[in-house]
């Protein structure tokens, strides 16, 4: 009886579990009754580890592919915009080329019809004279354009009239020098393109000779009213571009053109004049110096050279085109020298 109760008791002590030891400073892990059979549990560590970090490699792989796939399709997309702005000026100039080449056939055609060079102006004369009776110079909201009073002193009305010598103020007709001016709405994304609207000229006595709106070929996003002045209903009875162009370009061969950042004006006209023949009054210098030779406004010259209340709500082209010629006239002279004495150099 002894000897089975101390082999019952030597049976009990072999069926503890074993306390985990240390072995090369990390804690022995205990084997599971499933792999009772391995004979190296520090193979199945290793293989663990390396699953780990095989894991831990492949998520980082994932995330700088995740990452270079959104750099290259930001550049991607910098790319396509400028090759669609660069395809934009391309159809623009491609544009104003082919204007210019139509406005050349018309112009040919029209010198080899039966009606002489004198005879047309004469008839071009008297239809300018019946369109635009009833656009004689006014009072234009709070103050009146005397272009008598703020003319240059040493210039005369002779200087300014095509084959014709007159002092009326009231000359409606075309003269040597004539001002342009341009309104424009905005097209596109937000309004930011701008496409022309309003074109308006008058002679050197501030008189319109021109003033025509033009039907968009775009859809409006931005009538800029606050500003251009101008409305849907104003673009339905307007002409088509072409026409426009044409128009313009009929009345400004071989003149002086008078202006205010014309080049802005131009570029929504898609035509060009030679630049001996351009008075832009924010490229005169020392009107720049006003601004500290930065460009200044219109409204500012008007203020400061002119001592008029200008451009204080819409503007008006035929008014901002009325200042600028005034501003020419005042300093005709001068501006003409200094134009002379850089031909000179």
């Amino acid at each position: 009886m002894e000897i089975s109760s101390k082999h019952q008791k030597s049976s009990k002590k072999r069926k503890r579990k074993k306390k985990p030891t240390i072995e090369n400073g990390l804690e022995a892990v205990v084997k599971p009754e499933c792999f009772d059979g391995l004979t190296n549990w520090t193979k199945l560590q290793q293989v663990r580890s390396f699953l780990s970090h095989t894991k831990k490699f492949l998520l980082g792989i994932l995330i700088t592919f995740v990452h270079f796939s959104t750099i290259l399709c930001d550049i991607i997309s910098q790319t396509l915009a400028q090759v669609r702005n660069c395809l934009s000026i391309i159809s623009q100039k491609v544009l104003e080329k082919n204007t210019k080449e139509r406005v050349s056939e018309d112009s040919k055609s029209a010198g080899q019809s039966r009606f002489s060079k004198s005879y047309k102006k004469k008839r071009i004369n008297k239809n300018s004279q019946n369109k635009n009776s009833s656009k004689k110079m006014k009072t234009v909201e709070e103050f009146e354009f005397d272009f008598n009073k703020r003319r240059d002193s040493n210039s005369t009305d002779t200087d300014v009239i095509d084959n014709e010598e007159t002092e009326r103020i009231d000359y409606t007709g075309l003269t040597k020098t004539v001002a342009l001016d341009c309104e424009m709405v905005g097209v596109g994304p937000k309004g930011k393109d701008s496409i022309l609207a309003r074109v308006s000229i008058v002679n050197a006595f501030g008189n319109c000779i021109y003033d025509e709106y033009v039907k968009p070929k775009e859809r409006i996003t931005d009538y800029r009213t606050e500003v251009s002045g101008v409305r849907p209903a104003d673009l339905q009875k307007g002409k088509d571009l072409y026409e426009v162009q044409k128009d313009v370009l009929s009345i400004i061969d071989g003149r002086r053109v008078v202006g205010h950042d014309l080049k802005h004006d131009f570029d929504v006209l898609f035509i060009g004049h030679p630049r001996s023949l351009i008075r832009d009054t924010s490229k005169y210098k020392p009107f720049r110096e006003l601004s500290n030779g930065r460009t200044p406004s219109l409204k500012k010259l008007a203020s400061v050279i002119l001592n008029l209340d200008f451009q204080s709500g819409e503007h008006n082209s035929v008014q901002d085109a009325q200042v600028a010629m005034m501003l020419y006239l005042k300093h005709k002279k001068a501006w003409e020298r200094s134009i002379k004495r850089n031909r000179r150099k």
